[in-house]
């Protein structure tokens, strides 16, 4: 990168970021991308989220819009916005990312009626997008089906119970379901494997796949099977195909909840994407912004691609630098402080700024209630640029998006991908 080289600067390649960086190259804008790592998006279950969703019953996208708890949560994002986020504006972001990823991730859309999907926990989560591997386990589809669930004893994945919670939360929406276990005996060394670094073995070791192969072949024989369900194993999805082909039988994966393989897959999309797009994408390790004058006048930052420090100059700036997982928010013993430009975090409007953690409200709650933390972020004007607590844009060339944004606890609300998308968009769409 050169100085004075770019229109826009995105910091941050995980799902906001990118959408950002896709608004802003389809303006005819030069733009690159600084990222230190996937963020949530890394980590993402694969699954599209933009907003509660019913449990039960058929509804379309459009409909959501009229329902007052999904007002709400988009209201709470932006200042100055006067009515949620428009449906039509929330399915053209998602759809516009989905069509740039997909040639390297396969993304299916719903909107007419959410998918509804099994995850690892035992749970089954609804929702309108997900990567087109796990959408084979469509609770619609398998209404009649025999389904197996491929487990080993070698995996750290108890398919006996999840099977059987999967059953039973089918059962409580009037489905029923025949999806039992389907335990192969696989001849590699004894041990309890986490699912990435059998995922990693699969992709790299040819002797360590065929073995797979065969004990799932060998389980097979004399059976049939409508539907083989696994559990998120596969860092290419071209290997699920080669396994259906070879066992002449539909192969699907499960939404994983704490295994981070379709959010690998995700974010190596991701920047795949952008090299084919033909925009920048440099790893920074280290990042030290310079601004004056309500002005953000570049950065400096730290290559790991053996360069060493490098600045970057540009007429304006995206930050999507993520909350926790991506670092935009640094927690320290006392000190809580955004990572880039030190820009004022709050929880909600009309409150004080947060900087310590005594700032935070703390209060006795339970493990499964709401946290201050989650909720704490940058707050936004309708440009989407963040504030200080005179309402007054801190930076007036910057703007951000995605899960950095305050008064929110992005993952209680169910809104994940699809509002990221929505967010890097009408952020790029500001600049």
């Amino acid at each position: 990168m050169s100085n004075g080289s770019w229109d826009t600067v995105v910091i941050g390649s995980g799902c906001a970021g990118f959408s950002a960086a896709l608004a802003l190259k389809k303006r005819g804008l030069n733009v690159a991308v600084l990222s230190a790592n996937g963020g949530a998006s890394s980590v993402a279950s694969g699954a599209w989220d933009f907003g509660p969703i019913p449990n039960q019953g058929s509804f379309v996208f459009d409909e959501l819009r009229a329902s007052r708890l999904w007002q709400n949560l988009y209201r709470k994002l932006l200042v100055d916005e006067k009515d949620s986020a428009p449906a039509s504006e929330l399915k053209a972001s998602a759809l516009e990312v989905a069509e740039a990823l997909n040639p390297r991730l396969k993304i299916d859309f719903d909107f007419k009626r959410g998918y509804c999907l099994p995850t690892s926990s035992g749970l089954w989560k609804s929702t309108f997008g997900a990567q087109r591997l796990q959408v084979g386990a469509d609770l619609k589809s398998l209404k009649g089906k025999r389904v197996g669930l491929v487990t080993s004893d070698h995996f750290r994945f108890r398919a006996d119970l999840i099977a059987k919670a999967w059953v039973e939360q089918a059962a409580k929406r009037g489905e029923i379901l025949d999806i039992s276990p389907l335990w192969i005996h696989w001849n590699i060394p004894n041990g309890d494997w986490p699912l990435p670094h059998l995922a990693a073995r699969l992709e790299h070791d040819p002797l360590f796949r065929q073995s797979f192969r065969s004990a799932i072949g060998e389980r097979l024989e004399g059976s049939h099977y409508d539907l083989l369900i696994f559990p998120p194993l596969f860092l290419d999805p071209s290997f699920a195909d080669e396994l259906s082909r070879e066992f002449h039988c539909p192969v699907a994966e499960c939404l994983a909840t704490t295994e981070p393989i379709p959010g690998y897959r995700l974010t190596t999309a991701i920047a795949k994407t952008l090299q084919h797009l033909e925009i920048s994408n440099q790893v920074a390790t280290q990042l030290q912004a310079e601004a004056s004058d309500g002005l953000a006048r570049g950065l400096k930052y730290y290559s790991s691609s053996g360069s060493g420090w490098q600045e970057v100059k540009a007429q304006s700036y995206v930050l999507a630098t993520g909350k926790l997982f991506g670092g935009g928010i640094k927690l320290g013993f006392d000190r809580i402080e955004e990572s880039v430009f030190q820009l004022p975090l709050f929880t909600q409007r009309a409150q004080i700024e947060i900087s310590r953690r005594s700032d935070l409200p703390w209060k006795q709650n339970n493990f499964r209630d709401e946290q201050a933390w989650a909720k704490l972020g940058v707050w936004l004007d309708g440009n989407y640029r963040p504030m200080d607590k005179s309402n007054q844009p801190v930076l007036r060339n910057l703007t951000a998006c995605g899960s950095l944004i305050g008064g929110l606890d992005f993952s209680r609300s169910g809104l994940g991908m699809g509002f990221m998308a929505y967010s890097g968009r009408q952020s790029g769409k500001q600049i």
